[in-house]
């Protein structure tokens, strides 16, 4: 019930403001929006009812019509098309001489079309819009004006099919409206007109007034609540059962007395088209898709979640509130060259902070749904905070899982929830990208999906992160040979799954300790635990082959070196599990590459491994037991230190020629 009085309490606020910066309107009650994807037929007349032009329109989009109930509603079965929107419909309920009945002779459809239309011009709300398309259409059939001005041509059997639009969209445009738009769909005398007249219509109509079970008032109940997700196109948030068999009702239990229908909760028909309206408008215009789909591109058949963070007390999108999107990875732009995420932790900061540190007033609340069935949709979850705490929990989520980015010269990194679940789950696939082969991460639909569920639990709860998703992205880690990726995009995955298991490692201890989590960020040469000092020898095992391979590659002239793997990643796997055995073989294999260093380079690094192994406890008796998630951070953190040194190294060598050069042209200019 909380977040339907919030999905209320937004419609009646934006109702109020009239926000001339959204695209999309919010519906008003009575009426939907419905697809342009088939394209829209627009005629024109005059408010004399005088037919002035028609056109095809093949525009994709949405157009805002006015509905009814039935409408609506499910619209199945041999009387379907008796149940027309009120104006702006379909080309068969406008057609008085067309698409005839073969057992009555008449156009059903048409009947009933202009039967409501008719009800709609007699009433006290009437406007000169409509009384002017009941007009023409009582005098004219728009199918006969098409053929007579070309719009409508004939096919090569010299036929009109008339098939191919019966069902297409048709638009009024009624003028010249000196106050308003010539567009029925957007006049607002018109949608006000509608809205007046069928509110009032339906609580005349209505057998018999309930309480409403949101406002706790008399009211008359909607019977027929509509479908109102389009990625959802037979699904409902609300139904209400017609018939005994299709209810729960347990005799003597929960229901006694079907025919009367009273025991059950009721909504009325203001709150339904409120809920359902303002429901829509969240989803298409502020909501994130959850789904395989929004980051590996492809087509699925798996129904999304969608995602809503907002303030029922809307005043106009609020860009931080909107900003989830950056949580989740939606706001990080792709380098076209690479694929690669690039850093965006400024924006990360923006979208905790905004410009300032002030505390945030107002509400935000957070909803998620998911399609259970094709007939029924549902919330998930729903969270309601005041926004100072929802930016606070947003910021303790990033002063936790944080880690450095390899790829950026170990940059700051904020792994998305995305990208979590992408890195724990993920299958390396091979995809063509404007011609260019690039290895990205596929993860099935609803392993995504849950997996992002979990983590926004996380996020917004203050729990920990669950330890099995910490170790399924040290097992994917542990396996490097799935992700090698192709030459151009060697290992790209694997350090990007690197990058965020250590995050979430990270996470993971600040949780446990935070004070002692804060220290994981630089490299301690003084722990002493297992995994993590075997996890700092594999990195200098694969540094060293890495440099050695390229210092003979450049004694040798060539450009490039052979980017097979090292042993270190072919022995990984095996590493991980028997790490005192497998360090023995490493360390054997090692000095073929120590060789191609000078003596000062060999000395540093024989130095370095002698320096993390005697640390090591050899006589333990779990020496060569697997290694624990931890061993991640210290492979990380010594590969981190070993490439800085070199670089400072290079850097310094730089610098000592530039002054030596410049001493000598000084020398060579003093003479």
């Amino acid at each position: 019930m909380p977040l339907l009085y919030d999905l209320i309490e937004t419609y009646d606020t934006v109702q109020e403001h009239e926000l001339d910066n959204i695209s999309e309107k919010i519906a008003p009650i009575g009426h939907c929006y419905v697809s342009n994807g088939g394209g829209v037929i627009n005629f024109r007349i005059d408010t004399d009812g005088n037919f002035t032009d028609a056109s095809i329109d093949e525009q994709s989009g949405r157009t805002l019509i006015a509905a009814t109930e039935e409408s609506t509603g499910s619209k199945t079965g041999k009387n379907a098309s008796q149940k027309p929107h009120a104006l702006n419909g379909s080309m068969q309920s406008i057609s008085s001489t067309h698409y005839v009945d073969n057992s009555t002779g008449k156009n059903l459809a048409y009947i009933a079309y202009m039967n409501q239309l008719k009800a709609w011009c007699n009433s006290e709300y009437s406007c000169i819009q409509i009384k002017a398309v009941y007009k023409y259409l009582s005098e004219h059939d728009p199918i006969d004006d098409m053929i007579a001005t070309g719009v409508l041509v004939p096919g090569k059997d010299g036929k009109y099919n008339i098939e191919k639009i019966k069902k297409v969209l048709v638009r009024w445009k009624v003028g010249p409206d000196e106050n308003d738009t010539e567009n029925t769909w957007e006049n607002k005398t018109v949608l006000r007109s509608w809205t007046e007249y069928y509110s009032n219509m339906h609580q005349r109509e209505s057998e018999r007034q309930v309480i409403d079970g949101i406002s706790g008032k008399l009211c008359d109940p909607e019977k027929k609540h509509p479908k109102s997700i389009k990625a959802y196109p037979k699904a409902k948030l609300i139904s209400v059962a017609n018939e005994e068999k299709f209810i729960m009702n347990y005799t003597g239990e929960r229901f006694t007395d079907f025919k009367n229908n009273d025991q059950g909760i009721h909504i009325g028909y203001q709150n339904a088209q409120k809920i359902h309206n303002a429901l829509t408008w969240l989803i298409d215009t502020q909501s994130v898709l959850i789904a395989r789909s929004a980051v590996f591109k492809n087509n699925q058949k798996a129904k999304p979640r969608f995602l809503v963070c907002w303030n029922p007390h809307y005043q106009g999108i609020d860009n931080r509130i909107k900003g989830l999107g950056g949580l989740l990875g939606l706001d990080k732009r792709i380098d076209n060259s690479s694929g690669i995420y690039q850093d965006f932790s400024t924006q990360l900061k923006k979208l905790v902070y905004g410009n300032s540190h002030e505390i945030v007033s107002g509400k935000v609340s957070v909803f998620m749904t998911d399609c259970v069935s094709e007939g029924r949709f549902s919330p998930v979850m729903y969270r309601s905070y005041s926004a100072n705490d929802f930016f606070k929990k947003i910021e303790q989520w990033y002063k936790k899982c944080v880690w450095y980015n390899k790829t950026y010269g170990y940059k700051i990194y904020f792994p998305s929830l995305f990208t979590i679940a992408k890195c724990a789950y993920g299958t390396e696939r091979i995809i063509n990208l404007s011609g260019n082969e690039v290895p990205k991460l596929d993860v099935p639909d609803n392993m995504f999906k849950n997996t992002v569920d979990i983590l926004l639990h996380v996020v917004l709860d203050n729990r920990k992160v669950p330890d099995s998703i910490v170790l399924r992205l040290a097992q994917q880690v542990s396996t490097p040979e799935r992700f090698r990726g192709n030459e151009k995009y060697r290992y790209k995955n694997w350090d990007l799954i690197l990058d965020t298991a250590c995050a979430v490692l990270h996470m993971h201890h600040m949780d446990i300790n935070f004070k002692k989590g804060e220290y994981d960020m630089e490299l301690n040469e003084n722990n002493t635990d297992r995994s993590f000092l075997f996890g700092r020898l594999l990195a200098v095992c694969d540094t060293v082959e890495n440099k050695a391979m390229a210092l003979k590659a450049i004694k040798a002239g060539e450009k490039g070196y052979d980017h097979r793997n090292t042993n270190a990643m072919r022995m990984w796997n095996t590493y991980t599990a028997h790490p005192w055995t497998c360090f023995e073989n490493l360390r054997r294999l090692l000095n073929p590459y120590l060789n191609e260093f000078n003596y000062g380079g060999r000395k540093k690094y024989e130095d370095e491994i002698q320096n993390i192994f005697i640390k090591l406890d050899s006589s333990a008796h779990d020496i060569n037991r697997p290694l624990s998630p931890e061993y991640l951070m210290g492979f990380y953190l010594e590969r981190k230190k070993l490439t800085m040194d070199n670089n400072k190294q290079k850097e310094h060598a730089k610098a000592t020629t530039a002054e030596k050069n410049a001493e000598t042209i000084k020398a060579e200019n003093s003479q």
